[in-house]
């Protein structure tokens, strides 16, 4: 299994459970990187300002509280540049390993390759393989929570 760096482990604390999980289960075979997860305001309105994000304070669902339904989640490599934006076959490849994943653990997600979800990545105009979305997030429990708050103790 890979372990998560101290920054990718706070922004994971950042986000709903189920996507705790997911990040979890999906760096036992994959080298990865958690980039983002709740975004506060500032935060949300300068991605939107520099083209980074579609989406203004508070309408992504990197604002949701009490815990981010998004996170960004990226194929971590050993060589510089550690995340390669310009490397999409990538990024592809781990996104669909990401979302099987998340399907074998019965919480399906989205990705920024196929924001309407009809499995044609060719009709997109914003392209963003590292965000992943809750498709029907959850309520929240202190079960979840419990669970979570044991996946990172390795810090």
């Amino acid at each position: 299994m890979y372990k998560f760096g101290k920054r990718s482990i706070d922004n994971f604390k950042t986000c709903h459970p189920d996507l705790q999980v997911i990040g979890y289960n999906t760096a036992i075979h994959r080298n990865c990187s958690c980039l983002s997860g709740q975004r506060g305001q500032v935060l949300q309105d300068y991605l939107y300002s520099i083209g980074a994000s579609t989406k203004k304070w508070p309408n992504s669902d990197h604002n949701s509280e009490p815990y981010s339904n998004a996170f960004d989640l990226a194929p971590y490599q050993s060589t510089v540049p550690h995340i390669n934006w310009e490397d999409r076959s990538s990024f592809i490849e781990f996104s669909g390993y990401t979302k099987a994943i998340a399907d074998a653990l019965g919480t399906p997600i989205g990705n920024g390759y196929d924001w309407d979800l009809d499995l044609d990545f060719t009709d997109q105009t914003f392209m963003d393989g590292a965000h992943f979305w809750l498709i029907k997030p959850r309520e929240i429990t202190s079960d979840m929570l419990e669970l979570v708050s044991k996946l990172f103790d390795y810090e």
